[in-house]
């Protein structure tokens, strides 16, 4: 299975990767974004296998254990913006530190908690450089941006019934796992206008999908869903019909299927 396919720059990964993707028997994707482009720049082709998700891993909790994740964080009557996957390009990172900083800036009261943040590749560069940008911005990490690094599972489950929307405005992703993730826990999601968020994310009726890379979409799409109880109701009811169609049942009775065919 091709999840995605890595900007490695080390030559030993780009030879492991191209033989991964050229030698196999029978090559799967989780997306059509991923089969087109194993067929353009590989010649190879492809069966869709979408992720899913386990919507009882994400249950309701008790407005104590939500009062005290938020104030874990200085939340208060802030609004919490919720991201997954550490700082780093293909998350969009620095683009969302700067929609930050101009909602606060248009005085939004504001803060966004990171989670996750482990990876193979070294994004340190990447993330020193990111988090410098934030005294200019008008944004203290620990106070406006707070990396909470990797939790465990119960934890992550949490934090997407306490926060008020995921902010995921991401680059590039294999499938976008995140946002039916967070749709399972009736956060509304603004994501981004990459094709791959497209074959399951429909622009205003299950998450909002502002311009990849334009830190003033990402900030109008949030102040969207901030100053809009209606549109904030609507995408969480849209998420909950969308979430059934993309479960780990359907995606294993597709392997199934599949791997019987293969024989």
């Amino acid at each position: 299975t091709v999840h995605h396919v890595d900007d490695f720059t080390t030559q030993a990964l780009i030879d492991c990767q191209r033989r991964a993707i050229l030698e196999p028997d029978h090559v799967l994707v989780v997306s059509r974004a991923w089969h087109d482009t194993l067929d353009r720049d590989y010649g190879v082709a492809s069966q869709i296998v979408h992720n899913g998700v386990r919507p009882d891993r994400f249950p309701p909790i008790s407005k104590d254990i939500r009062s005290q994740l938020r104030d874990s964080v200085g939340a208060k009557d802030r609004t919490v913006l919720l991201a997954v996957g550490g700082v780093e390009p293909r998350k969009g990172s620095r683009e969302l530190f700067e929609a930050v900083g101009l909602l606060k800036a248009q005085g939004r009261r504001v803060v966004l908690v990171i989670l996750g943040g482990h990876s193979f590749q070294d994004y340190e560069a990447y993330r020193l450089e990111t988090l410098g940008l934030l005294p200019g911005l008008d944004l203290t990490l620990g106070q406006d941006i707070l990396q909470l690094g990797t939790v465990d599972d119960l934890t992550l489950a949490r934090w997407f019934r306490a926060a008020d929307i995921l902010t995921y405005p991401s680059v590039k992703e294999g499938f976008g796992l995140v946002a039916l993730e967070a749709l399972a826990a009736d956060l509304p999601v603004v994501a981004s206008s990459i094709p791959v968020f497209g074959e399951f994310l429909t622009d205003h009726v299950n998450a909002l999908l502002p311009r990849v890379s334009d830190p003033a979409a990402i900030a109008h799409a949030i102040d969207e869903i901030i100053l809009d109880p209606a549109l904030r109701a609507s995408l969480v009811a849209a998420g909950r019909t969308l979430v059934p169609e993309f479960t780990w049942d359907a995606s294993a009775a597709r392997h199934e299927t599949l791997y019987a065919d293969f024989r």
